[in-house]
Order: structure tokens, then sequence, then C-alpha cells
């Protein structure tokens, strides 16, 4: 009986039913009712595919977030100087000097 292949310590398989037999078609019964709920290539694809979209979202969103971080950061300890503005050129009108009448000359007798 030692030599009996469910006893076998490298296979795992169940002692035959107690009535005799090998039990095979309740097996085969068994996994007839878990092969609808096992995935195919195409749920495996969307579910890569799936995956992929999230991550590049979060990659993308940590990036953004990281640099806003950053440019706030480097704002706080160097703010920007507002331009310096040059002072108004002001021009002042010169006041010109009143018309003077020419100067008259006496000639004759």
């Amino acid at each position: 009986m030692a030599d009996n292949i469910y006893n076998h310590p490298t296979r795992n398989l169940a002692a035959p039913p107690p009535g005799g037999g090998d039990g095979m078609g309740e097996r085969v019964a068994k996994i007839e009712a878990v092969l609808p709920m096992l995935a195919t290539k195409a749920d495996i694809s969307d579910a890569k595919y799936d995956i992929v979209k999230w991550l590049s979202a979060i990659i993308l969103a940590v990036a953004a977030i990281g640099i806003s971080v950053l440019l706030f950061a480097l704002n706080r300890v160097s703010p920007p100087q507002p331009p310096t503005q040059q002072a108004p050129i002001v021009i002042y009108p010169q006041n010109q000097p009143a018309p003077q009448s020419p100067p008259t000359t006496k000639h004759g007798p």
C-alpha cells in the first residue's frame, strides 16, 4: 500500500472516493463548473490596458504636482523683483521774454 499513487509524496491527489471507482466524473463536473469563470486572453489584455492607463495618469499627475511644488518653492526663495521704473521725464516750458519794441533811432534835423 506504500506504493499507492494517492499517497505518493510528490503527488497531491485526493484519496479515491469511498465507494470505489476513481471519481473522474465528479472531477470533470467540478472543472466544467469552474471553466466559465476563468479569465480569457481578452480579459487579461483589458486588465493590462487598464493598469497601464491608470499608471500613466498617476505618473503624469505626480509630475505635474512636483513641478508645481518646485516652482512655488523657487518663487518663495527668491521672489521676482518688480521692474524698476525710471523717473518720469518732466519738461518745463521756458518763459519766453516779452517782445520788445525795436529801438528807435533819431534821424534828422
